[in-house]
Formats: C-alpha cells, sequence, structure tokens
C-alpha cells in the first residue's frame, strides 16, 4: 500500500490541530501562561505560538519538552479531543 499524500496531509492537520488544542487545555487547567510553558520547557516563543496557531508539526523532542514542563506524558498530548473542543 502507497501511501495516499493528500490523506497524509489531512490527517496531519488534523494531529497537529489536536496537539495545539491538548496543550491549550493544559495551560487552562494548570493555570500557566505560554510565557511560562516557554520557560519551563526551554523553547522559542515563536516554536510555541507556530505549534498553538497549528502551523507546524512538533518533533518529537519538542513534544517531550512540552509534556515534562506541563507534568503530562506526550500521550496526553495525543489524546482525542471531547466534540466540543474538536478543531475546525
Amino acid at each position: 500500500m502507497v501511501v495516499d499524500d493528500d490523506e497524509l496531509a489531512r490527517r496531519l492537520d488534523a494531529e497537529v490541530k489536536r496537539v495545539a488544542a491538548n496543550v491549550r487545555r493544559l495551560l487552562d487547567e494548570q493555570g500557566l501562561s505560554i510565557r511560562k510553558l516557554n520557560q519551563r520547557a526551554d523553547l522559542n516563543p515563536s516554536t510555541t505560538f507556530d505549534l498553538l496557531a497549528g502551523r507546524t508539526a512538533p518533533n518529537l523532542k519538542t513534544m517531550l519538552q512540552i509534556a515534562m514542563a506541563l507534568g503530562v506524558e506526550v500521550r496526553d498530548l495525543l489524546r482525542p479531543l471531547p466534540d466540543a473542543e474538536t478543531p475546525a
């Protein structure tokens, strides 16, 4: 089976939006600012901005930095969202 490029792009976009939504949710639940996340995770603000805007797919290292800074596992960043939170 050959991976369909259009399907891959669609699914990647959906996963990026899911990660962004989960990071925003976790920040809100913990009462943390984006600035504090950047400090804790040692991330460049532009990296976080692009991630939260759904513009870029984070690599595994970035996801691990974010997860560690938020005190969660990487899998928590990939959790399915409740229907009400599913990005359009």
